[in-house]
């Protein structure tokens, strides 16, 4: 996992997704302790707890609502990492990725209800087991 990176949902138009008039949040890091103060995630694991999620593992996790469509949406992923500072040579600064834009299908978000405790997603009778968004980044 690329730390650094802004990863945005989009609608069919392009436009980052709001819900009721208000902006969604952007993907937050799994395992950022910090980031989970997220308005609209009602779940808080215990203090000593590596992942907001576990089956999410160390991937950029987003929760949006129930019943939530991503069939005509799309995710932006932006590196707006430093690319470090002006006296260090171009050899040692971190590398640097373009932006990407990747279309998503309509079984892309998966119901938390009751499993966000669980190391390892349920297979769900109606829906292909779960799996990450994979986006390839390619360096600039």
């Amino acid at each position: 996992m690329v730390e650094g990176l802004r990863v945005t949902l989009l609608d069919s138009n392009n436009v980052p997704v709001t819900i009721a008039g208000r902006p969604i949040a952007p993907f937050v890091r799994n395992t950022d302790r910090t980031a989970w103060e997220v308005p609209d995630v009602r779940h808080r694991p215990g203090p000593q707890a590596k992942y907001l999620f576990p089956f999410a593992e160390d991937n950029y996790i987003l929760v949006v609502p129930n019943n939530f469509h991503t069939a005509k949406m799309k995710v932006l992923v932006q590196d707006e990492r430093d690319a470090g500072p002006l006296n260090k040579r171009r050899d040692q600064w971190p590398v640097r990725y373009k932006q990407v834009v990747v279309p998503l299908s309509a079984f892309d978000s998966y119901p938390l209800c009751s499993v966000f405790d669980e190391s390892v997603y349920p297979e769900l009778h109606d829906r292909p087991a779960f799996h990450p968004v994979a986006i390839t980044l390619y360096p600039r």
